[in-house]
Formats: C-alpha cells, sequence, structure tokens
C-alpha cells in the first residue's frame, strides 16, 4: 500500500501534495516520545517498497547535522548530570551545577531523556520538549527530573532503583514538513498535529518495533488521540526530524 493510498473502508479524503508547511512548532511542554497503542493497525501494514534510484541517490529530510554533535566527553557529563539532577532531587538537595563543555551542551534544542531497567531494558520514564528553549545541559538537567518523576506511565523513581536503571539521551534536530514517501523508518522521528491535538514518536521507537513508514504514520496519530488515518485529513500538519541517540551503555564502562 502506498503512503498515498487508502485503507480498505476508510471515506476519502484529500491532501494536497505530500508536504504539510507548518506555521508553528508545538509549545515546549514537556512530552512522553513513547507508547504503545490500543488500535489493531494490521490493515495499516503494507509490503516494503522497492528503493528508488531517486530516493537512493537523495536521501530527503532533516540533516541530523543541524545540531551540533555530542563528543564522548559531552556525553559523559550529560550522563552524569541525569544521575546527581534525580539524586538531588530524592534527597532534598539544590539541582547540580551545570557542566562546562563544549558548545554542543550550550546549543538550544529539544531532547529526551529516557530511562530503561537494566535487567529487561523496559521503559522506566521517557520525557522531552520537542522544540530547545535552552541551553542543552539545562534542558537535560530539568527532564531528567520529569522522566523520573513526572512520567504519569510510572510510579516515582526511588533512589533504590537508580542503580537499576540506565539513562539514553535523544537531541533532535528542528522540525521540518515531512515528506510521506520518503520516511526512513529508523531515520525520522514523527509529529502530527490535528487541531488541538498532536503527538509525537522518536525514531527508535518505530525501528524497535519493526513498523513500515505506513504503520509509524498511523502509531503517531494515535499517540495523538486521532484516529490511525487522520494524517490523510488536509488540516493536518505532519512533521519529522532525526534525533542523535546516545545510551550509557554504549559510553560508560
Amino acid at each position: 500500500m502506498s503512503l498515498r493510498g487508502r485503507p480498505t473502508g476508510s471515506p476519502p479524503r484529500t491532501r494536497p501534495g505530500l508536504r504539510r508547511l507548518a506555521s508553528s512548532v508545538l509549545p515546549g511542554q514537556p512530552s512522553t516520545g513513547r507508547r504503545p497503542s490500543p488500535y489493531p493497525l494490521d490493515r495499516f501494514r503494507s509490503t516494503p517498497r522497492s528503493a528508488s534510484p531517486r530516493l537512493e541517490a537523495r536521501r530527503t529530510g532533516p540533516d541530523n547535522r543541524a545540531v551540533e554533535p555530542l563528543t564522548v566527553e559531552d556525553r559523559k557529563a550529560l550522563f552524569a548530570l541525569v544521575r546527581d539532577a534525580i539524586r538531588a532531587h530524592l534527597l532534598g538537595e539544590p539541582p547540580p551545577l551545570l557542566p562546562e563543555g563544549s558548545p554542543a551542551l550550550r546549543q538550544r534544542c529539544g531532547a529526551f531523556v529516557t530511562l530503561r531497567r537494566k535487567e529487561d531494558r523496559a521503559l522506566r520514564g521517557c520525557i522531552g520538549h520537542i522544540v530547545g528553549r535552552a541551553p542543552l545541559a539545562e534542558t537535560v538537567r530539568e527532564l531528567a527530573v520529569s522522566a523520573a518523576f513526572h512520567d504519569r506511565r510510572f510510579p516515582p523513581l526511588t533512589l533504590a532503583e537508580l542503580g537499576k536503571v540506565t539513562v539514553e539521551l535523544s537531541v533532535l534536530s528542528p522540525l521540518e514538513p515531512a515528506e510521506l514517501d520518503a520516511i526512513e523508518v529508523g531515520r525520522h522521528g514523527l509529529l502530527v498535529r490535528l487541531g488541538p491535538r498532536s503527538g509525537l514518536l522518536l525514531p527508535e521507537v518505530a525501528r524497535e518495533r519493526g513498523w513500515t513508514p505506513a504503520e509509524f504514520l498511523a502509531h503517531t496519530c494515535v499517540k495523538a488521540g486521532l484516529p490511525p488515518d487522520a494524517w490523510r485529513d488536509p488540516r493536518a500538519e505532519v512533521l519529522w526530524f532525526t534525533s542523535d541517540h546516545y545510551s550509557e551503555d554504549d559510553d560508560l564502562p
């Protein structure tokens, strides 16, 4: 099924062009980047599309280098900052000082902090900002506390659990209008917005679950509390971004 196609039984809708130009982006409130879907989405499964010469020659989409990459030392500093911020919150202490590192830690960009249980890699908390409104280190310090204590899907993290979770960071490129026929699972993250509702899923979510591009779009709509095919609505905005993903498991011994 092409992404331009229409699932059986769905009413026809028009969608002018493959690009939806966005006049604004989401406000800077925290957002969770992961959530399983309650909808049966088997009817959105499509056979893999063969890569066309055009797509092989021109990788369409946002450029990951729109954000400054983090050095190993930058990543270690941010992982330590996450743990120190959570520990300070648990002990009722002042927030830790921000690290003095490369310019990458001072850039303003979207970011997510994810906590996973070490024993089974199960999600334990994930909160992020889609648009950067503060230096990255400051954003990560704030999100560490939000992921540990304010993700409503989980109880607050305890001091005993802190040593049993691993930290992951996602640093987001700016949002751009998506080209629906060029979505690459594992490379692009998606945001769908229609009216007051919006939903976002990170690139690694689609990769981990083995979704096709059509399923990725459908699940992102569901994340927003919309029907799975809401992205076809001509009023809908579909935006994409890329994410530099870092894990303590990769950077720390």
